[in-house]
């Protein structure tokens, strides 16, 4: 579905009838290239920050001496010390590093438990 759909068809929910409000009071005539690009941004997929800047900066200061070796990120769950997680870094040559432990819950939150993040993935 796209914007024309939502006007043509006068789909109703509180987010199309905010962008119909808009279009109807002539606040965007869809003339001007920011209209045009901000109706385009409105149709793309969200896709949800994984890290945060902290996050991202502190990984990617890490991986910085091997970054084209990395194959994968995954978040973990540290069976040996209760209610802890670590990040773990596989490389091509499955060499791995293991970052730090940290309290279950309090960093990393945007990653699941045992999914393989690429660098792309992650933003870094």
């Amino acid at each position: 579905m796209n914007i024309t759909d939502i006007t043509n068809h006068g789909i109703n929910n509180a987010i199309c009838k905010a962008i119909l409000r808009v279009k109807q009071k002539d606040y965007c005539d869809m003339s001007s290239e920011s209209c045009i690009n901000c109706y385009k941004w409105l149709e793309e997929e969200y896709k949800p920050q994984i890290l945060t800047d902290s996050e991202k900066e502190y990984l990617s200061a890490v991986i910085k001496p091997f970054r084209d070796k990395v194959k994968y990120i995954t978040k973990r769950i540290d069976t040996g010390v209760s209610d802890t997680e670590f990040i773990k870094i596989i490389l091509e040559n499955h060499n791995l590093l293991q970052l730090p432990r940290f309290e279950r819950r309090t960093m990393y939150r945007g990653m699941e438990i045992c999914a393989c993040y690429s660098l792309d993935n992650l933003g870094l």
